[in-house]
């Protein structure tokens, strides 16, 4: 992993999660909520921040606060559509793209 400070925080109103390393915005995730299910939309990582595992990170948050808020997940976005398909933790959440 990383030895920088990170933090990553639920921007409600944004819909979305935003990490932070060191104090520094190194990436987000979007997502829609559709009041059942939340689409991840997207997943950026600043170029100076890539190979931390930043967007791994961002995966693991968006998909742990979708289960904590009793949605499912559909993953649209292309990094967290192959993150699902590596790792089955949330797999009881995952829903199919309509």
């Amino acid at each position: 992993m990383t030895e920088e400070n990170v933090t990553i925080t639920l921007d409600r109103e944004a819909h979305r999660f935003v990490l932070e390393s060191d104090g520094i915005a190194a990436g987000v995730i979007q997502f829609t909520d559709d009041g059942t299910n939340w689409r991840l939309d997207h997943t950026i990582v600043d170029d100076q921040w890539e190979g931390r595992g930043f967007g791994s990170m961002l995966a693991r948050a968006a998909l742990d606060g979708a289960r904590e808020e009793g949605r499912g997940v559909i993953p649209r976005c292309s990094f967290v559509a192959a993150y699902v398909k590596r790792h089955h933790d949330w797999d009881d959440i995952l829903q199919p793209d309509s």
